[in-house]
């Protein structure tokens, strides 16, 4: 996935994993990324239209992750968006697979 710097609305740091930098990452279309940036790679953990459910799926597949920037949005239970989950989460393999 190519994102041109013009395209991302919004990016803060959200916490760490094994020691490298995690951000988020919200483009001017509403999608919202999780990446950790290690050294000069930039992995992508996690991809959705909120930022609950970016998390989440960065979170399930990396149990190590440590988010330390909470979000209103975290207030939502798991089964309020369970029925993306599926999409989401492969939207987000697919993405991994072409990293490299």
């Amino acid at each position: 996935m190519v994102i041109r710097p013009g395209e991302i609305a919004d990016r803060r740091q959200i916490g760490a994993l094994n020691g490298a930098p995690v951000f988020e990452l919200r483009t001017s279309g509403g999608y919202h990324i999780i990446v950790a940036v290690r050294k000069d790679k930039v992995e992508q953990l996690g991809v959705g239209p909120r930022r609950a459910v970016a998390r989440h799926i960065a979170k399930k597949a990396n149990p190590e992750l440590v988010i330390n920037a909470l979000a209103k949005s975290e207030q939502l239970d798991v089964a309020d968006f369970e029925h993306v989950l599926p999409y989401w989460e492969d939207v987000t393999a697919q993405l991994r697979s072409r990293q490299g």
